[in-house]
């Protein structure tokens, strides 16, 4: 029984011994009834709400037991400290009266010695509240609960004090008075016993760490008790996927000097012998051979024993069952150890069950997308064998069109032995964004972007893009709308009209014209494309008198046809954060063009890829590459707008168009016909919405004359002569939307050059 349940039956004893032994028990007649209840000694606990835990009523007969019972029921208010009952004698019958005395009311609340960012969390955590009464208890767990709050942040000296200030008429206010005392940080973390693994080794894979050189911005170094356990097993796991099966790790022993504000954690190992997998038994039966599931393990007699391997060799073979409708495949381990020969021989038998089929296909969670645009990237049909190679697909399709937060695909059984259930849980995210772009170059001076973007249009998975683009150099307004299931097909259409306007050093160029894309997909990750463009080009020459050659004959109004065919790949894992997958484009455009002089027939080739991977430490290393030609079919010369140029935050980074490629006898950039661009990048996910990056970017245009300032070269390319540069960045996805921010160093600058170029661009979205 609690204390505070105790002091209630106390005292109600207590009030039944006054009310039947010590008063007057013989002043009043139990005989006859009650003509008058009343309430005395409440002050903020209305009348009416403690009468409605009073059973004694006026008119019926005076009863102790109901007497004891309402104080019982008044106190589990907890608003009070002492009940009392007087009974008297009147005219016309007795008096009951309850006597109540209230618990000090709280009127205030403040708080001594606490920094101001942290008494927010502070007075959310507490119990003792402005507008409450003061309870037993309450302060000693106030008290528990501020002080694992300091312990959390790495204050284990904290103190903390209720100081309680009468106001008068049963009212107080508390000050908790705290003294944070000195963060302490874990100055030493010692490993005793460890002879097969280093310091330095262990150190790297458990959560705990010393305090380092930016712990006053990072608080790494910060002992937190509830990670020791979790480093624990990490200790002895990565001792088990060596061999050391028996590792026993204690618990470790946690030293901390409060004056020092310092932390020593000892951590005491010990090894055992290192085992090696023995004899593996495998049971072989109709659907693979022994040698097909001994390939799949893996692993092989005579390794050492590794435990993460070998679970992934298990992981693998129940796949393989999976992926033959086996949903229950079960991989039955049966381990023997010897302890002599150091050894762990395993036999292994399958037990697969009955082949299951595919019940119901559930969608939960869409309120916009409607059923068919998921359903049409489910790799299933309801009735049709289960297949997990198909459920993996199913669920990187859904996430790859990004409409989605969460996805997640659970088997569920069903009655029926050989049919499962799939449900599909969706969280559906923002699809329609509204971006502001701003930023600055020395080449474009500030530059400006909005655009207004649907990527799932009332829910159908349609596209619909308005953007305008604003510069010192440039005036950009395009519409594009694309259709990924024309007519419900595995076909995709899509159009777009656009309007630029753009000033170069030499001359001004304004392009008008439109589109419009057919598209069919090839297996699961393939699209290949065809589309049409027609565009007409004004170009006005700045001062004809001294432009070169080059820009002379590219002036004047063109009008320009041109098909292209495509090929198109995407594996990425995630639309907005991939951690593994490729995209790869390849085109060819066949173009004919009519102009001042004359007519030019013309090809040009491209190829880009990105490939994604995740390496150790939660790193992802992003490879990537751009190689294109353009040429006229009969060698003559294209106008310089129509040539490849480089540049900017989309490809080479810290370089703007005019740094990179051949120029003319004026020195003003013309672009080259052949282009050839490289980027490494490392990128690091601190969570799910920040992402840092550094990056390396090797690029080059070549085709006119060698002796540029650019030094590029009349080779169509030369991988040893390139522009190239390295930088950092961050990219935020912020409550408004993405934020970039680019910082690109040039490796190689040259005269007049500027040596870092930054790119900043920001979003929003509705």
């Amino acid at each position: 029984m609690s204390r505070s349940k105790c002091k209630v039956v106390a005292i109600c004893f207590f009030v039944l011994i006054i009310s039947f032994v010590s008063s007057p028990a013989y002043s009043f007649d139990t005989s006859k009834k009650v003509s008058q209840i009343v309430i005395v000694g409440n002050e903020r606990v209305q009348e009416p709400t403690i009468r409605y835990y009073i059973s004694l009523k006026e008119k019926e007969p005076y009863s102790a037991t109901k007497v004891s019972s309402d104080i019982h029921s008044i106190f589990s208010l907890g608003s009070f400290d002492d009940i009392r009952v007087d009974v008297t004698d009147g005219v016309d019958g007795l008096v009951v009266t309850y006597i109540v005395k209230e618990k000090p009311f709280i009127v205030g609340v403040s708080f001594k010695g606490v920094e101001i960012n942290r008494k927010k969390d502070i007075r959310e955590m507490i119990e003792l509240k402005e507008g409450n009464f003061l309870k037993p208890g309450q302060a000693l767990r106030d008290k528990a609960k501020i002080r694992q709050f300091y312990k959390d942040k790495g204050y284990y000296s904290a103190n903390v004090d209720i100081v309680e200030k009468d106001r008068g008429h049963n009212q107080i206010e508390l000050e908790y008075e705290i003294a944070e005392g000195k963060k302490a940080y874990v100055s030493n973390i010692i490993f005793e016993g460890n002879k097969h693994f280093s310091d330095r080794k262990l150190s790297k894979n458990i959560n705990t760490k010393e305090k380092g050189f930016f712990s006053f911005l990072t608080d790494s170094g910060l002992f937190r008790k509830d990670l020791l356990e979790t480093d624990v097993q990490n200790i002895e796991t990565i001792y088990k996927n060596d061999g050391f099966i028996k590792v026993k790790v204690q618990e470790p022993r946690v030293d901390i000097d409060e004056s020092m504000g310092t932390i020593s954690i000892s951590f005491f190992i010990d090894e055992g012998e290192q085992y090696r997998l023995g004899d593996i038994g495998i049971e072989e039966d109709e659907l693979f051979t022994e040698k097909t599931l001994r390939d799949t393990l893996k692993i092989k007699s005579g390794d050492v024993f590794n435990r993460a391997e070998f679970s992934k060799g298990i992981f693998d073979i129940t796949n393989l069952y999976l992926e033959k409708g086996y949903a229950y495949t079960d991989v039955i381990q049966q381990t023997k150890v010897d302890d002599e020969a150091k050894t762990v021989a395993v036999d292994l038998k399958v037990a697969r069950g009955e082949k299951v089929y595919i019940g119901n296909i559930n969608i939960f969670g869409n309120k916009k997308t409607v059923d068919k645009v998921i359903r049409r990237e489910i790799r299933f049909k309801e009735g049709e064998l289960f297949d997990i190679s198909k459920l993996v697909l199913s669920r990187d399709r859904l996430n790859r069109l990004g409409y989605f937060s969460k996805v997640d695909i659970k088997q569920k059984g069903r009655e029926e032995d050989d049919l499962v259930d799939l449900d599909i849980d969706l969280e559906e995210t923002y699809t329609g964004t509204f971006s502001i772009s701003a930023g600055y170059s020395d080449l474009e001076g500030a530059l400006f972007a909005t655009s207004i973007t649907q990527r799932n249009l009332f829910g159908e998975g349609q596209t619909l893009n308005l953007r305008a683009e604003f510069s010192s150099m440039k005036r950009d307004y395009t519409l594009s709308f694309y259709e990924p299931y024309l007519f419900d097909k595995n076909l995709s259409a899509g159009f777009s009209i656009f309007n630029t306007q753009t000033e170069y050093t030499s001359y001004d160029i304004a392009e008008n014209g439109g589109d419009i894309s057919l598209g069919k997909s090839v297996g699961e990750y393939g699209r290949i494309g065809l589309q049409y463009q027609y565009k007409q080009s004004d170009t006005i020459v700045k001062d004809e008198a001294n432009a070169s050659t080059k820009v002379l004959a590219s002036s004047g109004n063109w009008k320009f046809h041109e098909l292209t065919n495509s090929y198109s790949f995407d594996s990425k894992d995630d639309f907005y954060n991939p951690t593994k997958g490729a995209t790869v484009k390849i085109k060819g455009t066949y173009g004919m063009g009519e102009g001042p002089t004359g007519e030019v027939d013309y090809y040009r080739l491209d190829y880009n890829s990105a490939h994604y991977y995740s390496i150790f430490w939660n790193l992802i290393t992003k490879i990537g590459g751009r190689i294109g030609y353009t040429d006229t079919i009969d060698g003559g010369d294209l106008p310089i707008f129509k040539n490849y140029y480089l540049g900017g935050a989309s490809s080479l980074r810290g370089f703007n168009y005019e740094n990179v490629g051949p120029r003319d006898e004026n020195g003003d950039s013309i672009g080259g016909r052949a282009l050839l661009l490289l980027n490494a990048e490392l990128q690091y996910p601190f969570n799910k919405s920040i992402r840092g990056l550094i990056f390396y970017d090797r690029g080059q245009l070549y085709g006119e004359d060698a002796l540029t300032p650019s030094r590029t070269t009349e080779d169509r390319y030369d991988i040893a002569n390139m522009r190239s540069s390295w930088g950092t960045g961050v990219s935020i996805l912020s409550p408004i939307g993405p934020i970039s921010l680019v910082w690109g160093f040039k490796l190689d600058p040259i005269e007049k050059e500027e040596a870092v170029e930054f790119h900043f661009n920001m979003g929003g979205s509705f």
